[in-house]
């Protein structure tokens, strides 16, 4: 139970080809925490696949051996100024990635480090 409560994902701003890191089947939650305007994801896929919960604020998936693409298309209140925030839902709650209305559609590579 105590290892559900960890956070799974590592931003790797240093690695050029991975967004975010994280171990093959680690379930993961993202969620989206408003700045400006209040944003949601329109849709999300990993791996290809459809992720369900969307339209909304949380989307889940478990992590695959990667890399893989997670694609996600937000939805903003304010199409032009809005942000947000995307956070792994763990006990620490930590910031990943922002989110820009510039950036409606974007695409994210989770790279697998060793189990």
């Amino acid at each position: 139970m105590a290892g559900e409560a960890t956070c799974k994902l590592t931003p790797s701003p240093e690695d050029p080809e991975c967004t975010l890191k994280a171990k093959v089947g680690d379930a993961v939650t993202l969620d989206i925490v408003d700045v400006s305007g209040s944003v949601l994801f329109e849709s999300a896929k990993y791996n290809g696949q459809s992720l369900p919960g969307t339209p909304g604020k949380q989307i889940t998936f478990t992590v695959v051996t990667g890399p893989k693409r997670l694609e996600a298309v937000y939805l903003f209140s304010d199409p032009v100024n809005g942000q947000a925030e995307l956070h792994e839902v763990c006990p620490a709650h930590p910031f990943l990635l922002d989110i820009l209305a510039a950036d409606k559609a974007v695409g994210y590579t989770i790279c697998t480090t060793g189990v």
